[in-house]
């Protein structure tokens, strides 16, 4: 099934994109300092932002798959930044642990209950973003705060990061404590897999938030199937 061209309603910012790639690097250096300290719970653990950008940084986001227990144990995966001049940041790393990667090819479709209309999406990626979601949001909702309440925020991840950036947009256009046309949202997503079925696709496509997919042409991972029998596809508004 092929889909007509899509085109984002705003222009691609070059220097928006370079800040996410930089604000991406931040995040795995979070794991790595995690990593460092021997992987502590959360409370335990003492993040120092490594960054150029003069921004605040939230406290680390934390995911785990529940279900299966794949994750050994809770791993920071995101966290929000915020700027005085009204911009907020949503940034998710990729995979780093061998969890990470079973977590990766767990690719079934579930339904994407986290807002509604939007079908289905891969097994692995829902089952670490939901497992997030309130974190997310709660986060998001004190960094626009901080930013003066009617902030630019961009959300962006790697790779895996990508895909649970991908799942994170509907939730924050959904129960974001604020009206949508206060916040002006955009997606940069650096070598996202596949996330979600072709409804997915279509009602991210419909939701109006530009978003911007940026793939290397000889990266295998952003055009690989999820999985022989389930095809999960990307949203064209990522394309």
């Amino acid at each position: 099934m092929s889909y007509p061209m899509y085109f984002p309603p705003a222009p691609f910012d070059l220097n928006a994109a370079i800040r996410a790639g930089s604000l991406v690097d931040t995040a795995y250096d979070m794991y790595a300092q995690w990593q460092a300290q021997h992987k502590p719970r959360p409370e335990a653990f003492v993040w120092k932002p490594n960054s150029d950008l003069d921004l605040q940084f939230s406290a680390s986001l934390w995911g785990e798959d529940r279900r299966l227990l794949l994750l050994a144990s809770r791993e920071p995966f995101a966290f929000v930044a915020w700027s005085a001049a009204g911009e907020v940041f949503l940034v998710f790393r990729g995979s780093e642990s061998a969890e990470d990667w079973a977590v990766n090819v767990s690719a079934e479709q579930v339904d994407y209950a986290l807002a509604p209309g939007y079908g289905r999406a891969h097994d692995g990626f829902y089952r670490v973003y939901s497992s997030m979601s309130a974190a997310v949001l709660a986060a998001v909702a004190d960094g626009c705060a901080r930013a003066g309440g009617a902030p630019a925020l961009t959300v962006a991840g790697h790779s895996l990061g990508s895909a649970l950036s991908t799942l994170a947009v509907p939730d924050l256009l959904a129960h974001l404590p604020m009206p949508l046309a206060a916040t002006r949202i955009s997606h940069y997503n650096l070598a996202s897999p596949r996330t979600g079925d072709a409804d997915f696709a279509a009602a991210y496509d419909a939701n109006g938030v530009p978003t911007y997919r940026v793939v290397n042409a000889f990266d295998l991972v952003p055009a690989a199937r999820a999985g022989p029998a389930y095809g999960c596809v990307h949203p064209r508004g990522a394309a």
